[in-house]
C-alpha cells in the first residue's frame, strides 16, 4: 500500500510540475528496491533454469522496473531544473534503459543533450524510437484494414489511435517531421474524437508547426474536456503566451 501511494503521489507532483517532490517521494522506495535487487543477484545467478520465476514474481519485477524508470525520469527533470544538465542527462539515460518506449524521457533528454556524445546518443535513440513507432502505426493500420467483426475493429481502432498519438507526440515535442505529426494526430482523433489527451497532442503538433491559433483552439477544447489536467492547462498558457509575444 505504501508503494502504491508513493507512485500515485509522485505522478501527482509530476503532473503539477513539482519534479523535485516527485523524485523525492520515490527515492526511498527505489533505493530499497535496488538494495534488494543487489542482494538477490547472487541467488538469481545460482538458481536452476528448471526453477523459473512465477508469473506473480515476473509481474512484480516489471512493476518495480516501472517505478525505477519513473524515479530516474523525475530525478532527471529535477536536476535539469536545477541547472545540472549533465547529471540530468545521466538520469534520463537510466530511465530510458528501463522504459525504452517512453517518449517523454527522450523528449526531456533532448533539452539537456549539450555535448557531442550526448547529442549523438539522443539522435540515435530518437531515430530508433521513431522507427519503432512508425512500424507500430503501419501494423495497426494493416490490422484494421483486415478486421472482420465489430469488436475486433474497436480494439484495433483503439490500438491504432494510441500508436498514432504516441508517435505524433514524439515528433511534435521534438519539432521533427511536423506535417507527419499533424496527420498522425488528426488520424488519432478520427478514431477517438474529443479524446483530451489526443487533442493535447494535436495542439502541440500545431504549435510546433507555427500554427499558433489552431494550437490554442484545440488546446482550449482539451482543457474544456479535462479541466483538472494541469499539464494541459500549462500547455495552453504556453501557447497563449507565445501568441501574446
Amino acid at each position: 500500500l505504501d508503494a502504491t501511494i508513493r507512485v500515485k503521489f509522485a505522478e501527482f507532483y509530476w503532473l503539477g510540475g513539482e519534479n523535485p517532490k516527485a523524485a523525492a517521494v520515490l527515492k526511498e522506495l527505489v533505493e530499497d528496491l535496488e538494495s534488494r535487487q543487489a542482494e538477490n543477484d547472487d541467488g538469481d545467478r545460482n538458481r536452476s533454469r528448471s526453477n523459473p520465476q512465477s508469473i506473480q514474481q515476473l509481474l512484480r519485477d516489471t512493476q518495480n522496473r516501472d517505478v525505477q524508470g519513473d524515479f530516474y525520469f523525475y530525478d532527471g527533470l529535477s536536476k535539469a531544473e536545477a541547472g545540472d544538465r549533465e547529471q540530468a542527462f545521466d538520469s534520463f539515460k537510466k530511465a530510458l534503459d528501463i522504459q525504452p518506449d517512453n517518449p517523454d524521457i527522450l523528449i526531456a533528454m533532448r533539452k539537456v543533450a549539450d555535448s557531442e556524445s550526448a547529442r549523438e546518443f539522443f539522435e540515435t535513440n530518437f531515430t530508433n524510437m521513431r522507427g519503432r513507432f512508425r512500424r507500430q502505426v503501419v501494423r495497426a493500420e494493416e490490422g484494421l484494414a483486415r478486421a472482420q467483426d465489430r469488436d475486433q475493429r474497436r480494439r484495433l481502432e483503439f490500438d491504432l489511435a494510441q500508436s498514432c498519438n504516441q508517435l505524433a507526440w514524439l515528433l511534435g515535442k521534438c519539432e521533427s517531421d511536423q506535417e507527419e505529426a499533424i496527420r498522425l494526430s488528426e488520424r488519432s482523433l478520427e478514431l477517438m474524437p474529443d479524446e483530451p489527451a489526443f487533442l493535447d497532442t494535436l495542439g502541440r503538433c500545431y504549435f510546433s508547426a507555427g500554427r499558433i491559433e489552431d494550437a490554442i483552439r484545440v488546446q482550449q477544447r482539451a482543457v474544456e474536456l479535462s479541466p483538472y489536467e494541469r499539464l494541459m492547462v500549462a500547455q495552453l498558457h504556453e501557447f497563449e503566451s507565445a501568441q501574446a509575444g
